[in-house]
């Protein structure tokens, strides 16, 4: 399941999303957007450019066009629960399977220097958390890498591997990438770039995000 690397940014605090379950959160200007979106960007200013010159009935072919060829190349919002990713004995598991329970997701791989970084308070913030679920997933070239790290450092997280392409299109635009998932497979928070898990503030944001909403009688 692995795909191309990642870019790896870092933004400090996690917020929970006020938008759509895929906007991404933090400064925009310290985002990393694939290429795949620059290249798109690039043709539709010129397809503008051309477009605002043609004549009316023209103008309108043009577009309808443009839609009909760009319309696949844009990565779709994907629902949390289409979320897979594969064990170390290559078994295929989905959010699915965490139905009712709100989770923690965290996107990393042994090559993003911000993830290798931000490991070691992450795994201590879970040992004092032990409540927590996490689903750590990997998108190392190879499942070898990601349990090479992870015993090197004794870093007590499973060998997990996913998709790069599923990743992004939850909002995981770099690496690291963090988000909090309600028992609905919601996602109520996500944050692009390593975590300050030593950080009281941070933890009680993280604790609140995952505790199920209790509606009033």
């Amino acid at each position: 399941m692995p795909g191309n690397r990642m870019k790896t940014v870092r933004i400090s605090i996690m917020q929970p999303l006020t938008s759509s379950p895929s906007a991404s959160i933090g400064d925009p200007s310290q985002r990393r957007f694939p290429t795949q979106l620059s290249g798109i960007t690039v043709f539709f200013t010129q397809f503008v450019r051309f477009t605002w010159n043609s004549k009316p009935h023209f103008r309108r072919a043009l577009i309808l066009i443009f839609a009909l060829i760009c319309l696949p190349l844009v990565p779709s919002v994907a629902s949390a629960v289409e979320l897979q990713w594969q064990d170390e004995q290559g078994t295929i598991h989905s959010l699915d399977e965490y139905k009712g329970k709100p989770v923690l997701v965290h996107f990393w791989a042994s090559w993003c220097g911000p993830c290798r970084g931000e490991m070691p308070k992450l795994t201590a913030w879970l040992k004092q958390h032990p409540q927590v679920t996490i689903i750590p997933i990997s998108l190392d070239d190879s499942i070898a890498d990601a349990k090479a790290f992870l015993t090197e450092h004794q870093f007590a997280l499973p060998a997990q591997i996913g998709d790069q392409n599923q990743a992004f299109a939850l909002g995981a635009r770099g690496l690291p990438t963090t988000m909090t998932i309600s028992a609905s497979g919601d996602i109520t928070a996500r944050q692009i770039g390593a975590l300050p898990w030593d950080d009281p503030q941070l933890s009680k944001a993280v604790l609140q995000a995952l505790t199920p909403t209790q509606t009033a009688p």
